[in-house]
């Protein structure tokens, strides 16, 4: 009796230290239930609740993988809390419910907004975002960061820049030093934030013939959200992509004007199918494998949703 005693105190003392974190309406994660075992049996623990039960494994470190479905529900729900959009058009050709392709300038600075949808989902905490340049193909990314860090050192500069100078509503902006594909922003979820970027590579350095973006490689412009902490990893909650090509100078503007000269040619009916124009292009979720990376781990994408 003595050694369940003991184990319920513990329980109770993580209820005051995690209940506020567990309690937040997207983080009720069901757990499979926890045995307790002594030397000389195995006790199930029937008069122990739930609640209880969970915080004990945090606390013990022994908390275990979501399942798949439940996993794919979160992310879902958090994605819709979230919206997160590039001030620039996507591809003029682009087609509903299909994921399509925005055009940027090398070295031009582009609007990155962040916006939370449901706040006071959120009241009391602080959002972690790190948006990533990420390799679009699966069959680079193995190479992804080899083939960034032998860029960033033969160019002597960062493939994704922050202008730290010129953000809004940010608590904490920062480029990566150890990834320069990175960038790490911690802000309000009660405010919209605004933050700067910069693309310094082209689509076409990492082929094997040095293309134009025309031919060159597709990017992934993603953000990671995350429930900001201090004292451990940040929780994560969800993360929305779109797919990149990256120009020379006025490449990108070059390549609308040859569009609208093929939608010209497109009969009515094919017109139909476009995508409705928007002055922005607004990231897509996407399925993230592992919901307990920390935000500094890169991210296995699966699909655009």
């Amino acid at each position: 009796m003595s050694e369940w005693k003991e184990n319920d105190d513990l329980a109770m003392q993580s209820d005051k230290s995690y209940g506020n974190f567990f309690s937040h309406p997207i983080d009720n994660l069901e757990l499979d239930p926890f045995q307790l075992e002594s030397d000389s049996q195995t006790n199930t623990c029937d008069n122990i609740d739930t609640f209880s039960i969970s915080t004990l494994k945090v606390e013990l470190g022994e908390l275990q993988e979501v399942k798949e479905e439940e996993t794919e529900e979160i992310q879902h729900e958090s994605a819709t809390r979230f919206s997160y959009h590039v001030g620039t058009p996507q591809s003029l050709c682009s087609r509903e419910n299909q994921s399509n392709v925005t055009y940027l300038n090398k070295g031009q600075t582009y609007e990155l907004t962040m916006k939370c949808t449901a706040p006071t989902a959120y009241s009391g905490f602080l959002i972690e975002c790190n948006v990533l340049l990420r390799l679009q193909e699966r069959k680079l990314q193995a190479k992804e960061k080899e083939m960034f860090d032998t860029w960033n050192k033969e160019n002597n500069c960062r493939l994704l820049e922050a202008m730290t100078s010129q953000c809004v509503n940010s608590e904490v902006i920062t480029n990566d030093t150890l990834n320069p594909n990175s960038v790490h922003v911690v802000w309000n979820p009660a405010n919209i934030c605004t933050i700067f970027i910069k693309v310094h590579c082209l689509s076409g350095d990492f082929t094997k013939r040095k293309h134009s973006g025309e031919k060159g490689v597709p990017f992934l412009l993603s953000v990671d959200t995350y429930i900001h902490k201090t004292d451990k990893p940040s929780r994560y909650l969800c993360t929305s992509a779109c797919i990149l090509k990256i120009f020379q100078h006025k490449g990108a503007e070059r390549k609308h004007r040859n569009e609208t000269k093929q939608i010209s040619k497109l009969t009515d009916e094919d017109k139909e199918q476009l995508a409705s124009k928007s002055e922005v292009t607004y990231l897509k979720p996407v399925r993230k494998q592992n919901t307990f990376l920390s935000s500094h781990i890169p991210v296995t994408f699966d699909r655009l949703c």
